[in-house]
């Protein structure tokens, strides 16, 4: 898996699990995780499609090492037989998003295929720099209002 390019806007406040009431600043992160479509398991359908189901997990540290946050997300894709076939001869990509606390000094990304119960992880220290490309995007501004 490979980390994607952060949008920075500023820290915001997001609820956390040992406490609802209370806020946490966090930084929002945009993960793009690619795999070679060759190392996925799809399984054949009847209608001539084929499915995946991927498990998508972040779980963020402090500087002790004690687990701050962790989410995770299953998703299911059931592609046409030439969609697939593209696929299994490249890369397969899939995108999530996750808010991590600011105190956090690493996050650990991890990927599962639930039809062959492979498993990845990766653990990447924080702050990850911004991505140049993402950020001038994000700083583009929209054309000057008009004077009525």
């Amino acid at each position: 898996a490979k980390i994607g390019g952060i949008v920075a806007p500023p820290p915001k406040k997001a609820a956390q699990n040992p406490a609802p009431s209370a806020l946490a600043e966090v930084q929002h992160y945009m993960v793009d995780f690619t795999i070679n479509g060759s190392e996925l398991r799809f399984l054949p359908l009847e209608n001539s499609k084929y499915r995946n189901t991927l498990t998508l997990m972040a779980t963020s540290f402090n500087r002790e090492g004690r687990m701050l946050t962790g989410v995770s997300s299953l998703g299911t894709r059931e592609l046409p037989a030439a969609e697939f076939a593209k696929i299994a001869e490249g890369r397969f990509g899939v995108q999530s998003e996750i808010d991590v606390p600011l105190e956090a000094t690493s996050i650990r990304l991890g990927l599962q295929d639930q039809m062959s119960n492979r498993l990845g992880t990766v653990e990447i220290p924080l702050p990850v720099p911004p991505d140049p490309e993402l950020q001038g995007a994000a700083k583009s501004s929209l054309p000057p209002i008009e004077p009525e």
